[in-house]
Parts: structure tokens; C-alpha cells; sequence
């Protein structure tokens, strides 16, 4: 059966020089699981010679995975005793393996109707209607297994599913513990109960799940991603970037695994490291906005300007870009000491959001670096108003003393070197 997506929010603000703050959202990826049809080939199923041996010939066949020799024989034994229950319930298991789906739906349901109390018929029916999108008759199904046998295993993880796709958590939790219980060996019923319990903040918990399907199966990407995005949330960020390492080892095509291990390794000071993972995010999805900007930061902290310049403006082209995506540029821009362009960028930036007040900050810095240093003044004091109204009074003092400390030293010296200046050509022309 298959987990449907779901997702952990995990928000990341990543400072990096200049201002800059990017915030990355880690999405967790689906988790897929098909449970195996039950099988029960015990006792005696019919009286007729000829039908008993073309079972037991569909049968073989089937255990070898001869599927379409098996149905052959299998329908040829229900010519001879059409009233054989496991007849139906071993070629609808034939015809599921062979992809025909609705078929097998009608197989199954023919077993039901002459022996009601078959277990594994009413199991794999659930599954059939699921596989075809049917999540309440599976539902049904899955009950009725229960009902015949309440310590049925597989059942419980499998209706458990049905309410998971459908979001009622509560009753899903409660069915993929009682799974647990009853397998627990069941590596997916543990990540998907991480999941569950990850989505409601319980990330204690949450992590012990997914720790211990890593323990069943250490091959399992998508609990090595889950439980690399929940060490993050925690600030548990050695452990967030081995398991993040093993996830792409794993499965090295999975975009937001490659993302979320260069948030690791920017957040640990591994620039080099974050750049590579982060330009593997951006293969796989050139579209992951967020992915340009950090590599961005990550070329910048690891002295490679003009590079992250190039990412940034690739950025900046994106269909998805946003005033935050050249806010970015004009950063990289500054860093550059491209002030010229810099300013373009805030400008931009500035008429899309005139509220804010970093860039109007960033404006002036750049205004007094490319020596416009009247020109500074107003974009200093308009952010600095601006951080005050809106609660930021470190930020506020931070831009009152760059004011003070050095744009208006600078005026002042400017004005005192003009004024020498006027002094000089007055006396000249006197002479």
C-alpha cells in the first residue's frame, strides 16, 4: 500500500552577511510501502480429482511467478468445481500480480460470497480497492478482515493507511501502534507513525520511531531523510547532517535531501561542502528557488563571489523570484563593492515593498560606500524609523550608529572640505 505525502514544516533562517535572512522549508518525501498479499495454502479445498490438480499445477506456477500460466490453470480447475472458494482466492491473487486489477476485484468477491469466513480474500480485496483508489471499500475490508481475525497484522497497518490517507491521525496512530504490536518488525508502520507524530510536534517521539526503522532497515531512505529533518528542528545538527549524508546515499535524486543536508552544512560553517550539496539540489530541481539563494550564501562564505553572483542572478530570473530574491542579488552585488548595481537592486526591491526596511538600510550603505554620502542620509533614517515601528530596536540602534559613526563624520568633513575649497577660489579670484 502506499503513504501518501505528508508533510514537517521546518522554517530556517540563515543569516548571511549584509543582512541577508533566507528561510528554507524542509518538505518530507512520501513514503512508499506495497504489503504482499496474504497467501494461505492449507488443507483440503476440493473433492474433484481433476480440479485438485490443476490447483495445486496453479499453484507452482504461481509460486514461481508464472502468473499467466498459473491463471490458465487455475481457471481451468474452476471449470471443474466452480463452487472451489480458494480457487477464486488463488486466481484473484494471479490476476492482482499481473496488474489486472478490476479483475481480480471480481475474482476476490466470487471467494467472499462462497466462503465469507476466508480472512486473506476479504485482506486483499482491501488492497485491491485501494490500489484503484476505492479507500472506503478498502476500508470496509480491512474491518471485515478484523472482524474474522482480530490479531491479523498486516490489516491493522493497512486500515491504518486508509485513515492516514484520508487525515484522520488519531485513528491512524492508533492502528499503526497496535500494528506494532503485533509486528515489530513493521519498519514502515514505524515511519509513518513518525510522521504523524512529527506533524503534531512530538518530535521526541517522532525520532525514536524513525531510529528504529533505521535500526530494522538501515537502507531506508526516507527514514534517514525524515530523521536528518527532525535532528534540524531539534538543533541537533552533527547527527542532522549524517543522517541527511546516508539519505542521499541512498537515494542521490532526492532534491530536497540534497537541500536540506547544504542547510546543515551551512549552518555547521562547511561552506565548500553546502556549495556542492546545494548545486545537487538545483540540478534536480532547477526550480527550487531557495536552493539558488543559499548556494548563493554558500559561495559567499566560502570567498567565491563572482560564482555566487551567477547563481543569484540565475536566481533572479526564476519565474518564482521574489523582492527577497533581489534583496539577495543586491547583496551579493554590495559584496562585490558592484555598488552601482547594489543600488538598482534595493531600488527594485524598495518599489515592491516599501516597508522594508532592510533594503532601505542596505540603500543607504551602499549610497555611502559608492561615496553618494548625502545621498545616504534618507534611506539610513527612513529604516531606522522603520525597524523601530516595527519592534526591531537593535536593528534601530544598530543603523543610528552608522549615522552617527560615520555617515554624518563624513558629511561634516565633506562639508569642511567644500568649504575650504570655496575659500580657496575666493582668494584666488581676489588676486
Amino acid at each position: 500500500m502506499v503513504k501518501f505525502p505528508r508533510k514537517i514544516g521546518l522554517l530556517l533562517a540563515l543569516a548571511w552577511g549584509l543582512g541577508l535572512s533566507a528561510i528554507a522549508t524542509v518538505e518530507a518525501k512520501p513514503t512508499t510501502e506495497v504489503i504482499r498479499t496474504k497467501q494461505r495454502l492449507d488443507g483440503i479445498y476440493t473433492t474433484d480429482l481433476d480440479a485438485a490438480e490443476f490447483f495445486q499445477v496453479g499453484v507452482g506456477q504461481y509460486q514461481r511467478r508464472n502468473f499467466f500460466a498459473a491463471e490458465e490453470s487455475l481457471r481451468q480447475a474452476l471449470r471443474y468445481d466452480p463452487q472451489m472458494a480458494m480457487g477464486y482466492y488463488m486466481l484473484a491473487n494471479t490476476l492482482l500480480a499481473q496488474g489486472k486489477v478490476t479483475e481480480a476485484i471480481a475474482q476476490y468477491q466470487r471467494a467472499i460470497a462462497l466462503r465469507p469466513s476466508l480472512a486473506e480474500a476479504q485482506y486483499n480485496l482491501g488492497i485491491a480497492f485501494f490500489q484503484t483508489n476505492q479507500v472506503s471499500a478498502a476500508m470496509n475490508q480491512f474491518e471485515q478482515t478484523l472482524t474474522i481475525d482480530p490479531d491479523f497484522g498486516p490489516a491493522y497497518y493497512n486500515l491504518a493507511l486508509t485513515f492516514d490517507v484520508q487525515g484522520r491521525d488519531i485513528e491512524a496512530s492508533d492502528l499503526y501502534r497496535r500494528a506494532i504490536e503485533l509486528d515489530p518488525d513493521n519498519v514502515t508502520a514505524y515511519n509513518n507513525l513518525g510522521l504523524i507524530l512529527a506533524e503534531q510536534g512530538q518530535n521526541t517521539e517522532a525520532i525514536a520511531l524513525f531510529e528504529r526503522a533505521i535500526e530494522l532497515d538501515p537502507n531506508f531512505a526516507d527514514a534517514q531523510y525524515q530523521l536528518g529533518t527532525l535532528y534540524f528542528q531539534e538543533g541537533q545538527l552533527e547527527e542532522a547532517r549524517e543522517a541527511l549524508k546516508i539519505a542521499t546515499l541512498l537515494d542521490p535524486d532526492n532534491p530536497q535531501a540534497q537541500y536540506n543536508l547544504g542547510l546543515v552544512q551551512l549552518r555547521l560553517n562547511e561552506a565548500s561542502e553546502a556549495s556542492e550539496s546545494l548545486a545537487r539540489a538545483i540540478e534536480l530541481n532547477p526550480d527550487n528557488l531557495e536552493a539558488y539563494e543559499q548556494q548563493g550564501a554558500a559561495l559567499l562564505e566560502a570567498g567565491a563571489i563572482t560564482e555566487a553572483i551567477a547563481i543569484l542572478e540565475t536566481a533572479a530570473d526564476l519565474p518564482v523570484a521574489d523582492f527577497g530574491t533581489v534583496y539577495n542579488l543586491g547583496l551579493a552585488y554590495q559584496r562585490a563593492e558592484r555598488y552601482e548595481e547594489a543600488i538598482g537592486q534595493y531600488q527594485l526591491v524598495l518599489r515592491e515593498n516599501p516597508s522594508f526596511a532592510p533594503a532601505f538600510y542596505q540603500l543607504g550603505v551602499a549610497l555611502y560606500r559608492s561615496e553618494e554620502i548625502r545621498a545616504a542620509v534618507p534611506p539610513l533614517q527612513e529604516a531606522q524609523q522603520l525597524f523601530e515601528a516595527q519592534g526591531q530596536r537593535s536593528k534601530a540602534q544598530e543603523v543610528s550608529l552608522y549615522l552617527e559613526e560615520r555617515v554624518l563624520p563624513a558629511i561634516e568633513r565633506l562639508e569642511q572640505q567644500e568649504a575650504e575649497q570655496m575659500q580657496r577660489e575666493a582668494e584666488q579670484q581676489e588676486e
